[in-house]
């Protein structure tokens, strides 16, 4: 695929050969204005590099906000250590950097189902005679400041910091994933990406997530608690525990002045919710990659990959590699929305302040954002009511939308990048819904509008060439127009009425007609 036609956002997903260049995109700077700019032209050019060259090699670096009412539900409250910064001094235009990028990481949302079982209370695996946050309170204090200055926000109190080694992050996760709450909603997703063939039955997602998440996850920050974790094995902070405090830090500072914790706990479908996380955690990544190429040397991340080399990391088979866009899209499509914003806000963090009280509705928004600014909302479609048809024997698990970014996670899959872009880039709107019986079989109706007809046949192309290649062996054959694929798993059946595309995902021939009845037009 063409530089040109490639999103921003995703240059480092794809191409890890190269950083970004943002002359061709939206963000190009040669008639900027240079009013009340933070960054000079050079630091934007760079800041647009989204920081995943690292991750073939290291997995992921960095932090997150972990709202616990969302994933694990309230921790025991450490003892912490505060630390205060000096007061905001005049800030000084930095030189242009040569800027090396570097990744971070989200929480993990696709997690396989286990019995809940009681789980012991963790023991912890190390103490300290003089408190982390102590012997680095000189290198705390200098990142704090640098946040302050470059985000233009600084917080009136001191931040309470814990650190906590990779033993102590497991067993305090490990004790709190056992909530019901959160075993019904790792069973939806589970039973969703299985039925949409991303994901095989046997995999133990709640496992592998926390075997990951404890090995590559740095640090996060707790808009419940207050508090920020840094994870370090050493009480010395090296570069990675730098970046990733960088990262927190902004968090915190968007706690205070714009309420995360209800930011982040509005009700909304999981396209809508992974878009609204995308703004913060852009924002994080934006000064962070600006800390990096500041502080940063070529030495210490050669150094951080040195490390990571040689360890032992936990690996997880069965799922598909393209649900890790799920993963790096905050990041990688959130930095790129929030120097969109920063840019068409005149040079300065206007807008991106502003967009917190108006976050982007879907990741069409993030990816577009464009859209975002014309204020071009995602269309609700409806979808009829499966119980006539399935009978009592089926129960509707989850009703929900995929989005842009869901069916480019889909399609790419199988399809060449270009293709699954474009198949994706018409998205007006969708709804699915997923139901289950005791036969652990799924059934899966989703109904999608397209910006025009020929958008919609553009994805009714690109998703017939996901089906040819998922299932190259298996029956397929086409009646009124509609195609069909046979597999052991069932049927999966692909219309187009005009604008809409109907596709249905079930057992058998009779239980796919009988849910193609529901839908009049199809």
């Amino acid at each position: 695929m063409s530089d040109e036609r490639r999103p921003a956002w995703m240059e480092e997903i794809v191409d890890n050969d190269a950083p970004l260049e943002l002359e061709d995109t939206p963000l190009a700077m040669d008639d900027a204005p240079s009013k009340r700019s933070a960054f000079n032209p050079t630091q934007i050019l760079i800041l647009g590099v989204l920081g995943l060259i690292l991750c073939g090699v290291c997995g992921g670096l960095g932090g997150v906000i972990v709202f616990r009412d969302q994933l694990f539900g309230p921790p025991a409250a450490p003892e912490v250590a505060a630390v205060s910064a000096p007061a905001f001094s005049e800030a000084v235009e930095p030189d242009e950097p040569t800027f090396t990028p570097l990744p971070t990481l989200t929480p993990f949302s696709t997690i396989a189902l286990p019995e809940a079982a009681d789980t012991p209370e963790p023991t912890p695996t190390a103490t300290y005679a003089v408190a982390p946050a102590i012997i680095n309170k000189d290198k705390i204090t200098e990142i704090t400041v640098f946040v302050e200055r470059w985000r233009e926000l600084s917080l009136p109190d001191p931040l309470p910091i814990e650190f906590l080694t990779r033993r102590q992050l497991r067993d305090q996760w490990q004790q709190e994933s056992y909530e019901q709450e959160t075993l019904e909603a790792i069973q939806t997703q589970q039973q969703f990406y299985t039925a949409l063939g991303l994901m095989e039955p046997e995999v133990d997602l709640l496992q592998a997530a926390l075997d990951s998440q404890s090995d590559i996850l740095l640090g996060y920050y707790t808009p419940e608690e207050k508090i920020m974790y840094i994870i370090a094995e050493s009480v010395n902070m090296f570069a990675q525990e730098e970046m990733t405090f960088a990262h927190e830090y902004v968090h915190a500072l968007q706690d205070h002045y714009f309420e995360l914790g209800t930011y982040l706990n509005e009700e909304g479908s999981a396209d809508a919710l992974l878009a609204a996380r995308s703004l913060p955690e852009g924002d994080a990544r934006l000064v962070e990659d600006l800390f990096t190429s500041e502080n940063i040397t070529q030495d210490q991340i050669d150094y951080t990959v040195y490390r990571y080399l040689f360890q032992e990391h936990p690996e997880i088979e069965g799922v598909s590699p393209a649900l890790g866009i799920f993963t790096y899209f905050p990041y990688t499509a959130g930095e790129y929305f929030v120097i969109y914003l920063y840019i068409e806000g005149d040079y300065s963090w206007d807008k991106v302040n502003q967009a917190y009280s108006n976050p982007p509705l879907s990741t069409e928004q993030v990816m577009h954002p464009e859209k975002y600014l014309a204020g071009e909302r995602p269309v609700t479609v409806n979808l009829p009511d499966l119980a006539p048809a399935l009978g009592d024997a089926w129960r509707e698990l989850d009703r929900n939308v995929l989005g842009e970014a869901g069916f480019l996670v889909w399609l790419i899959d199988q399809v060449e990048e270009e293709v699954a872009i474009e198949g994706a880039a018409g998205w007006d709107g969708d709804t699915y819904t997923l139901w289950v019986n005791d036969g652990d079989q799924r059934v899966v109706a989703g109904l999608s509008q397209w910006e025009s007809p020929a958008e919609a046949t553009q994805f009714f192309e690109a998703f017939t060439g996901y089906m040819n290649l998922r299932e190259s062996d298996a029956p397929r054959y086409e009646e009124n127009g509609a195609r069909f694929w046979e597999d052991q798993a069932g049927l999966t059946l692909l219309s187009q009425q005009g604008r809409q595309v109907l596709i249905l995902i079930a057992p058998d021939r009779p239980t796919l007609d009988k849910v193609r009845s529901q839908f009049a037009n199809f």
